[in-house]
């Protein structure tokens, strides 16, 4: 595919000429669906990304705001900030930039330099210090740190503001207004009921119309929430019997069974 880039161990050589890096990843699925980069983006104009003021009157589809920040990552020592409710498709958002198929193709950015790790997954080494590495080795690199507390996003922040040749993207479940300093920051609101029908048909197929409408409309537009009903259903059930109490329990199923502790 033509979005894919080098091989873990190919870039690992490329910048550093040694082994990978614990939980840092090329240009690849980082929201981990089974299709792979070359699955389609689901996006219509009524998804809204707000701009660093968080001015709900200056919100902007989500195509312009991609090429936005598009704008922003690929001038050097910029650092971006992506926000937004747990579920409603910011790292698939973040896949989005470097594929030139979605928005303006002339602004897609590059997916052979960029880096992302989850913070949440301990990679190794740090952030900061694999920050330092790349300017040590005066590397071009777009850095993406998901789950990324507002204390690190400062720490990292600082760094890349001298680096010379490194731009910065982080992403956090973080719904609070104050903004962090040389920092632009954009929260993604929810999807639209009908695009998330369109994500459970291809993710799930075996489930019937109905119940696919009936997950996007309970889950208000969070694939993650439809995530949790979607995984946890028979060919069998008929979801437009249940009432929302009934519906929201199957959040909690483990195998099948609701598990009390979880609920």
């Amino acid at each position: 595919s033509e979005f894919v880039a080098l091989t873990n161990s190919d870039l690992a050589r490329y910048f550093f000429d040694e082994s990978p890096f614990l939980g840092w990843k090329r240009f690849e699925d980082w929201s981990n669906k089974p299709l792979g980069v070359d699955s389609e983006y689901f996006f219509d104009e009524r998804i809204k990304i707000f701009t660093p003021n968080h001015n709900r009157d200056d919100a902007k589809n989500l195509i312009d705001g991609l090429n936005e920040i598009r704008s922003i990552l690929s001038v050097p020592n910029h650092s971006v900030r992506l926000v937004g409710l747990s579920g409603v498709g910011k790292t698939r958002f973040a896949q989005a930039l470097f594929d030139n198929r979605i928005g303006d193709k002339n602004k897609s950015l590059d997916p052979k330099i960029v880096w992302y790790c989850d913070y949440g997954n301990s990679p190794d080494p740090l952030p900061e210090h694999f920050i330092e590495r790349l300017i040590e080795e005066d590397k071009k690199a777009i850095v993406i740190v998901d789950n990324c507390g507002q204390d690190l996003h400062s720490r990292i922040t600082k760094l890349i503001k001298n680096a010379g040749k490194i731009s910065l993207l982080t992403i956090e479940y973080d719904v609070r207004f104050d903004s962090p300093q040389n920092t632009d920051v954009y929260k993604l609101e929810c999807t639209t009921i009908e695009i998330l029908e369109k994500v459970l048909k291809r993710d799930f197929p075996y489930i019937e119309d109905i119940n696919r409408t009936k997950i996007a409309e309970f889950s208000g537009g969070n694939y993650r929430l439809a995530l949790a009903i979607a995984t946890n259903i028979d060919k069998s059930d008929n979801l437009a019997v249940l009432t929302d109490e009934q519906l929201f329990s199957r959040l909690f199923y483990q195998q099948g069974v609701i598990d009390q502790e979880l609920f």
